[in-house]
């Protein structure tokens, strides 16, 4: 599958792994199945060794889970998973004010879930991910958000503050 080709309307969104981040220029209206195959090919291409962060990467697509963050501003707050309500789309119950025409095609609602603007992303968003065949605890962490095994580099680790000491430059008295 080729890669999506960046213009001025793709998206650059930053997928996260532990500390590992890959840049994947999506569409916004591109499939989630898609959008994961292209993580595949990223994570196959930038690990040849077919392991990421001690975890095998799986080869089906499929077995990568998405998620988004609860907060896009403050990310230490945890992810939501994205495809959560895929497999009940389908399902539309027969009841007053359902139409049975058309009844094996979804919606166009449940088709626009199934791409990142319609799953809430935005452009440069963070989207966590992990693969379905790791540990399948699905435990809930703080205020409901699901644990994914993401690390965000405090400003410290980013910038190497070291005892509270950085210099700022050259000082009044030097110059």
């Amino acid at each position: 599958m080729p890669a999506t080709e960046p213009t001025p309307r793709t998206w650059t969104l930053r997928f996260k792994h532990h500390r590992t981040t890959l840049l994947v220029e999506v569409d916004p209206l591109q499939h989630l199945s898609e959008v994961r195959a292209e993580l595949l090919q990223a994570l196959d291409e930038t690990n040849p060794s077919g392991e990421l962060n001690g975890q095998q990467i799986p080869k089906n697509p499929d077995q990568i889970q998405l998620g988004r963050a609860v907060d896009r501003n403050n990310l230490n707050l945890g992810y939501v998973t994205i495809e959560k309500d895929e497999e009940g789309s389908e399902a539309s119950g027969k009841g007053r004010g359902k139409s049975t025409a058309g009844s094996g095609t979804k919606s166009s609602a449940a088709q626009m879930k199934e791409c990142p603007q319609g799953a809430g992303l935005r452009n440069a968003d963070v989207v966590a991910f992990k693969f379905k065949n790791g540990d399948q605890d699905g435990g809930e962490g703080v205020e409901g958000a699901e644990k994914w095994d993401v690390k965000i580099p405090t400003m410290e680790e980013t910038y190497g503050d070291e005892d509270g000491q950085q210099d700022e430059g050259i000082g009044l008295d030097e110059g």
